[in-house]
């Protein structure tokens, strides 16, 4: 083996490099969890990969809303003014280091300059709070939106989602997780989730909604409620009654955007290239009937938080289902079941009469769902603005879920005309259920409140468009000596 030692030139090219390589990792950008921090990290330098050890760098503490963390929030918090980093002083002792800058933003940590050796972080974050800030209020299951909902979790593995029995009168805020983290959605015959924001161009009609939930995220939920100076009725008004599609012989119907027809490919069959009738009148109503596309209501629209349309062929074969296109599920013309079909019906395809299951989760994977192939086919999120999900939307806006509508207390095949999202009339979810061959079909709510299922190309029903605020996003209220988010004492978003 020959070795060569270095010369001069190569010397001062080398002293060069150093010079560059310490300039371009003057800022280190964090991962957003302690799991995700690596102890070499990569930066590619002209013809090739430079690495420099972390292993000096160590987050001591995090603590978020005074709680301790084991990991960093994602998005919509802050960092507070207290957290700091300490280097090692000339006696070895750590010591505060003013000289370090610390800045957050959504889930990216800012350390600048280049940490020290030895250099250790104190790290303190808080939600934005405020009374005026729907982020601010105490959502949990005795929270100030709704009186706690007693039993056990609604998880989509046990028997507490609908029912017959006491579970179909639960009333209040229901805690279960999403893919951002605890979720509390409205249940039941709750009164105090109205909302109005935004106008009706030519006319200022106020737009009503009503909350779904408040996401994991802290983002707030919202479906159409109506339009006027006061909404009529329980607010579950629509828009025109639609097909969801005005096609229905293929499995891409389904999909709320769907892509090639015909062929044995999974990926290119829910490719979201083309919008639906459905998504189509819904972009058409938000761009051109309201103000909700102008800047100062968008502001108000959460970019990432999105809809998801569930695609995810069903783990129990049905008694209906053939043999045949068993490695085709999903595609063309071969039957398939998908997951809310399993969520709701038994192997036969009956309704369950016991329990409907619900899971608001829409990857199939709890770790690192935002890399989830499913995830990232179904989660519909805006076009362009998005920094997650498939980002098949022209608008941020879309439609309400069979899982969010079995987690109110819909129930499949059964009446329930008490829980607030029955609207006395059909309207369309975004959640597949089957192709039986012949026609794509999706979940609606009937007009007595039972979850139903549709033909896309059949008989239209009513389009309730739904949205995401951001969780910081500011309110008022006609009275302040009145119950708070009650339809005459509604949370009103301010400009």
């Amino acid at each position: 083996m020959h070795f060569e030692t270095l010369k001069k030139d190569n010397k001062k090219y080398l002293i060069i490099g150093l010079i560059i390589l310490i300039a371009i990792i003057a800022t280190i950008v964090l991962a957003t969890s302690l799991g995700a921090y690596r102890s070499t990290q990569s930066i590619e330098l002209a013809n090739g990969t430079v690495n420099y050890s972390l292993v000096d760098f160590e987050v001591v503490e995090i603590k978020i809303d005074n709680n301790p963390s084991e990991t960093m929030p994602t998005r919509n918090y802050k960092l507070l003014d207290t957290s700091y980093c300490t280097t090692k002083d000339e006696q070895n002792q750590d010591k505060t280091d003013n000289n370090i800058n610390l800045t957050y933003e959504n889930g990216i940590l800012n350390v600048t300059p280049y940490a020290k050796k030895g250099t250790k972080c104190h790290l303190y974050f808080y939600k934005p709070n405020g009374e005026n800030t729907l982020a601010s209020l105490n959502l949990t299951k005795n929270g100030t939106l709704g009186e706690s909902v007693t039993g056990p979790s609604c998880e989509e593995s046990s028997a507490n989602c609908g029912g017959n029995g006491i579970n179909m009168q639960q009333n209040g805020l229901y805690e279960t997780e999403d893919d951002d983290g605890k979720s509390y959605i409205f249940r039941g015959t709750v009164t105090n989730n109205w909302v109005k924001f935004g106008k009706i161009k030519n006319g200022s009609k106020d737009i009503w909604w009503r909350i779904i939930r408040i996401n994991g995220d802290g983002t707030i939920r919202l479906i159409y409620a109506g339009e006027g100076t006061s909404p009529t009725g329980n607010g579950a008004n629509a828009l025109n009654s639609i097909a969801y599609h005005p096609t229905y012989n293929d499995n891409t119907y389904v999909g709320y955007y769907y892509g090639t027809t015909g062929g044995k490919d999974f990926s290119k069959t829910h490719s979201n290239t083309t919008a639906s009738n459905i998504a189509t009148q819904t972009n058409t109503w938000f761009s051109n009937t309201t103000n909700l596309n102008e800047t100062t209501q968008l502001n108000h629209i959460d970019e990432n938080a999105g809809f998801c349309n569930n695609r995810q062929i069903s783990s129990t074969k049905g008694e209906w289902w053939t043999s045949e296109g068993e490695t085709d599920r999903g595609t063309g013309t071969v039957v398939t079941a998908y997951k809310g079909w399993y969520n709701t019906l038994t192997t036969t395809g009956s309704w369950r009469s016991d329990v409907n299951y619900a899971n608001l989760r829409c990857s199939s994977e709890k770790e690192n769902f935002e890399e989830n192939t499913d995830y990232k086919r179904d989660y519909y999120t805006w076009k362009n603005h998005a920094k997650r999900g498939n980002k098949a939307l022209d608008y941020p806006v879309g439609q309400i879920t069979v899982d969010e509508v079995i987690l109110a207390g819909g129930f499949g095949g059964q009446a329930n005309s008490g829980y607030w999202l029955n609207s006395g009339t059909y309207y369309w979810t975004m959640s597949p259920y089957h192709f039986n061959g012949s026609s794509a079909r999706v979940f609606d709510v009937a007009n007595n409140g039972y979850l139903n299922n549709r033909t896309v190309g059949g008989t239209g029903r009513g389009v309730r468009p739904v949205i995401n605020l951001k969780a910081d996003t500011k309110f008022t209220f006609t009275s302040s000596d009145q119950p708070k988010g009650t339809r005459t004492n509604p949370y009103i978003v301010t400009e």
